[in-house]
């Protein structure tokens, strides 16, 4: 479970365009809440925010998830995830609005050149920074 012992939890948006969205569906469909999904042995967590075909021109279809996850979880552990479970049926991604190269390495140095724009939750305060 994502934010365990009152850890600060890292959010960025993740946008993937892809022809069929039907692999990056499939992560959600034997998930409770249809819309989230606890990822990387429950340490991280996957959130389905919007799916449609309007936001492109040639009718592909735009994703955007939400990715949470505690602080001392390393980029690289979901690096590795978003690689292998989005980026297979992705056209291209974008961490934060940033296109990224869809690498595992490409992935890590988006997630870690972006951080600073992430939005990280200070769970014992209502405070946020970014």
């Amino acid at each position: 479970m994502v934010g365990k012992n009152s850890e600060s939890i890292i959010k960025f948006k993740l946008t993937a365009e892809t022809n069929s969205p039907n692999s990056i569906l499939d992560l959600f469909v034997n998930s409770d809440k249809n819309t989230s999904i606890e990822i990387c042995d429950g340490n991280a967590n996957l959130e389905l925010l919007n799916t449609n075909n309007s936001g492109s021109f040639d009718g592909t279809y735009v994703i955007e998830l939400l990715v949470s996850f505690p602080f001392d979880v390393a980029a690289g552990v979901l690096a590795n995830f978003i690689f292998k479970k989005i980026c297979s049926g992705a056209k291209k991604i974008e961490i934060n609005n940033h296109r990224t190269r869809m690498t595992e390495e490409g992935i890590i140095q988006s997630i870690e050149k972006n951080v600073h724009t992430i939005e990280i939750e200070d769970p014992g305060s209502s405070n946020k920074y970014i």
